[in-house]
């Protein structure tokens, strides 16, 4: 490949970065998920500041949902991967109000770019499949749902993603 590599600013559609970027996920879940693992956290690359007890945060208040923290670009107050954040269908709103729910935890139907989620989700079959409107991250969320797994983020905790 070029310089450019799928989800940089130059790719032309959200559907093909998330083309690209499905499967990359789904085999690195085939490749390193074991039998011993209770969760699979996600923390894209581009996130540069979280807390050092994150995984310890997302999983032990919350080890039975999908659970992502507030992820907004760094030094500002603009959430990061609207199109991964799903409430009522749509995504999420790119500025505060984030969501339509007031409350510090708010259950939606995805969460994307730094998240946990309950490794069963994965060994029922939840995969990364590509959506055209909405990230890779929809399709794992949504099986999780179908297995009494809520999924929520947890605004009181945030994470920082660098500004592209």
């Amino acid at each position: 490949r070029d310089h450019r590599g799928p989800g940089d600013l130059h790719s032309p559609t959200l559907a093909d970065r998330v083309r690209h970027v499905a499967p990359i996920r789904q085999a690195m879940v085939d490749d390193h998920l074991k039998d011993h693992h209770a969760h699979v956290i996600w923390i894209d690359a581009d996130i540069i500041s979280y807390p050092a007890n994150l995984a310890l945060q997302l999983t032990t208040f919350h080890k039975d949902h999908v659970v992502a923290p507030l992820v907004l670009m760094e030094d500002s107050s603009r959430l990061w991967d609207t199109a991964g954040f799903v409430e009522d269908g749509s995504w999420s709103r790119p500025f505060p109000p984030y969501f339509k729910q007031t409350s510090p935890i708010v259950t939606l139907e995805s969460v994307g770019a730094c998240y946990a989620v309950p490794a069963e989700v994965y060994r029922q079959g939840g995969k990364h499949v590509a959506s055209k409107d909405f990230t890779e991250h929809l399709s794992v969320c949504q099986k999780a749902i179908s297995l009494g797994y809520p999924v929520i983020c947890d605004t009181r905790s945030i994470v920082y993603h660098v500004k592209p």
